[in-house]
């Protein structure tokens, strides 16, 4: 009797770690591959950093980056809206942001064609007349 609860408590343990590691990113162990930052990564490291998710992948304002910003883009097709201006990192979706108000439309620059297979190295948001531009942030 002893062994078959010392055997229930062994496996008990053992499923409650893998379920933490599952829960916490970090299972299965992916040795050697390099991934996109994520919304919640980006976050832990700057809570006031100005983002979008789309397609699983996050831009970031390019307010900063002068040679982007010096290009005078014009919006071409409109390709979505932001859903939910929020900073939480825990489930953080597809078309939200963390400065953008709800109903911003998102839009690639004039010249480019979308296609969700391939997202866009730039994004743009229109918000009172003010052309924002965002870039895609990529590992590796």
């Amino acid at each position: 009797m002893k062994q078959k609860i010392s055997i229930y408590i062994g496996i008990s343990v053992c499923l409650f770690l893998l379920a933490g590691l599952a829960l916490s990113g970090k299972f299965p162990p992916q040795f050697g591959v390099v991934n996109n930052p994520s919304a919640k990564e980006i976050l832990e490291g700057n809570p006031d950093a100005d983002i979008i998710q789309m397609g699983g992948l996050v831009y970031s304002n390019a307010a900063e980056e002068e040679w982007l910003v010096e290009m005078e883009y014009q919006l071409g097709e409109q390709i979505n809206e932001i859903r939910k201006q929020t900073k939480q990192t825990w489930f953080y979706r597809n078309m939200f942001a963390t400065r953008l108000p709800n109903g911003t439309p998102i839009y690639v620059p004039k010249g480019i064609e979308y296609n969700e297979n391939e997202p866009p190295n730039i994004i743009l948001a229109k918000i009172d007349e003010k052309i924002m531009v965002y870039k895609l942030l990529v590992e590796g």
